[in-house]
């Protein structure tokens, strides 16, 4: 909601909003046009921390999302709101990496710096080992050729799984986030995007989606038709994850992480969250947030994390 208010200045989209801050102090939401942008979305964001809404911070957060000040708190005030996979229509419905819990965070700043950190509590469950490009399908959807090829060389590697899910249904299945059904997303504007969404047909994929996608057969009119969705589904699961790149972590897991993400970078799972994230060590206990991620056969929820033990991490 906060980018589509049209103001002059940065922090009027924050102070028209007063109205969400309800449960929160007036002193905290007050219109305050002697501090800073940096300021006024601090104060915010420490607001909906304590108000229980950490996850909806994170999700929209990180290295491509957010302000330059903060990698944790989401850029509110772009013209482009941030996007987020933790929405996405999944086949079991919606995605739950994260214990059912909201996990113990706080916002503070950090000395006299002015910045504003995050604590929270959390787990390390892998790290990156190395990461890949995949090329982007035609802005008309008719040209995927590139992004099939460098999906199916990248998962052909694959020989055994975590998960013990075969390498044909990982193909099938992390290009598009595991969607239940064609997501369809405008590159025009919002108003385009949000008309394609409510006006796009609601059923689920055809059982053959798998031979109709990588199958070597003839495809027929409306079978060309379900693999330009299904590689339009991918673009738009992709674009949500910003600049998203291929990976493989140490763990034997594959799938898709923000633009920018290195070796070395962790997968970490907080209580609530929707997806797992990705976390880069800074000094001693600090992180930096690279952003939300897809991470295949973690999405519904973390079997080998028994063992790992919660910890804390100073996101700054």
């Amino acid at each position: 909601m906060f980018a589509h208010c049209q103001t002059t200045k940065l922090a009027d989209k924050l102070f028209a909003l007063l109205g969400l801050g309800s449960d929160c102090s007036q002193q905290e939401f007050n219109p305050d046009y002697d501090s800073t942008i940096q300021q006024v979305v601090q104060r915010y964001a420490a607001c909906f921390v304590q108000r229980g809404q950490t996850m909806d911070l994170l999700c929209r957060a990180g290295m491509n999302k957010s302000y330059g000040f903060c990698c944790w708190i989401p850029e509110w005030t772009r013209h482009t709101f941030p996007q987020t996979i933790s929405t996405w229509d999944a086949s079991k419905g919606s995605f739950y990496a994260g214990r059912r819990e909201h996990p113990t965070a706080q916002a503070r700043e950090v000395s006299d710096s002015g910045l504003s950190a995050l604590q929270i509590s959390g787990l390390s469950v892998d790290r990156i080992t190395s990461v890949a490009t995949i090329r982007e399908i035609s802005k008309d959807g008719t040209d995927y050729s590139g992004t099939a090829a460098d999906f199916r060389n990248l998962i052909e590697f694959i020989h055994s799984y975590p998960s013990g899910e075969n390498k044909s249904s990982i193909l099938l299945k992390l290009p598009i986030g595991d969607a239940r059904k064609a997501h369809l997303e405008s590159t025009a504007d919002r108003l385009r995007a949000y008309r394609d969404f409510v006006s796009q047909e609601t059923h689920d994929w055809p059982d053959d989606l798998e031979e109709i996608v990588w199958g070597d057969k003839k495809r027929s009119p409306e079978e060309d038709k379900v693999v330009k969705q299904y590689w339009q589904t991918s673009q738009a699961f992709m674009n949500r994850i910003s600049k998203a790149v291929f990976c493989r972590t140490e763990k034997g897991y594959a799938g898709l992480v923000p633009g920018g993400s290195q070796k070395g970078d962790e997968i970490c799972i907080f209580g609530g969250g929707k997806t797992p994230f990705v976390l880069r060590k800074r000094i001693g206990e600090e992180y930096t947030l690279v952003g939300e991620c897809y991470i295949h056969g973690l999405m519904y929820g973390v079997e080998n994390a028994q063992g790992t033990e919660e910890r804390q991490f100073c996101i700054v």
